[in-house]
């Protein structure tokens, strides 16, 4: 597959609302830049998480181009947060889409395994204009329950399986994890057999510049990363683009953890970087 036809994915938890402590991180402040990140990358597919009702209408403003599937509702509250697959149609013919909930009832609106927010994953089988389908699963694990996280990957990858067809299809996984790579919901993906595309297409290490920043940029990644070392653990890369490549052998060419922000003002799109993989088939 040449480089014109390759598949450019992206997964990106956009903090995608406003808190009254915010501030200069509000919403409203990081709107355009959000949207601006995503259509300057441009990628024909991405997974985002913490999609709410406010950036929900930025994003049909400003990204006219993508069609947006929500999957389902997660969050507390009404209308809720979404865990949304945004694509665009011209480059990817949509096949199929679902979703469920990560707990002990899958198929209604629930919670489980100690977690406070409901948490959920959303899916889509995809065809590009060279005959490949593959699916794609986006989803956000839990940020306090370790278990939740464990028995949420277990969750996703028995989905994966049944909804695999013939037990070979691509699958591209997205989501914020929250945990590090060398974590058990990590090991698990990886004995499932799914990729890291960071160490893939990078330096075949699972350690790497964080994601989450928590709108600090380079200086919340420069503080985990000595503190990775004086604990011995990893940056808090937690924002993941996972692949079993299937028989079609998609496979990551390379993956970049993008930094942007506004240059004159200081802020960023997020308090998580997004984060881009580029994948072809065959070779």
């Amino acid at each position: 597959m040449s480089a014109h036809r390759r598949l450019t994915v992206m997964t990106f938890n956009i903090r995608g609302f406003s808190r009254r402590r915010d501030g200069a991180n509000s919403w409203e402040h990081r709107a355009a830049l959000n949207a601006g990140t995503i259509r300057r990358h441009a990628p024909d597919v991405l997974g985002v998480q913490e999609l709410r009702t406010e950036s929900l209408a930025t994003y049909r403003r400003e990204l006219p181009g993508y069609a947006c599937l929500l999957g389902p509702a997660a969050g507390n509250g009404a209308p809720g947060e979404f865990n949304a697959i945004l694509y665009d149609p011209a480059r990817l013919e949509l096949l199929g889409t679902g979703g469920f909930w990560l707990s002990e009832t899958p198929d209604r609106r629930s919670a489980s395994w100690r977690t406070r927010v409901v948490r959920a994953a959303n899916w889509a089988r995809f065809r590009t204009p060279q005959g490949l389908s593959f699916l794609h699963l986006n989803t956000h694990l839990d940020h306090l329950s370790g278990l939740a996280r464990v028995r949420g990957g277990e969750l996703v990858l028995r989905r994966v399986a049944a909804l695999r067809a013939d037990g070979d299809l691509p699958v591209v996984v997205t989501g914020d994890f929250n945990c590090r790579p060398g974590s058990v919901p990590y090991r698990l993906f990886a004995d499932d057999g799914f990729q890291d595309t960071a160490v893939a297409a990078g330096s075949g290490r699972d350690t790497g510049p964080g994601t989450f920043h928590a709108f600090h940029g380079a200086r919340r990644v420069l503080l985990d990363t000595v503190d990775g070392v004086r604990r011995a653990r990893a940056p808090r890369r937690l924002d993941w683009i996972l692949l079993a490549g299937g028989r079609a052998r998609l496979r990551a060419v390379g993956h970049t953890v993008l930094r942007d922000r506004d240059p004159a003002t200081g802020t960023y799109p997020s308090d998580h970087y997004p984060v881009l993989a580029a994948l072809t088939a065959g070779g």
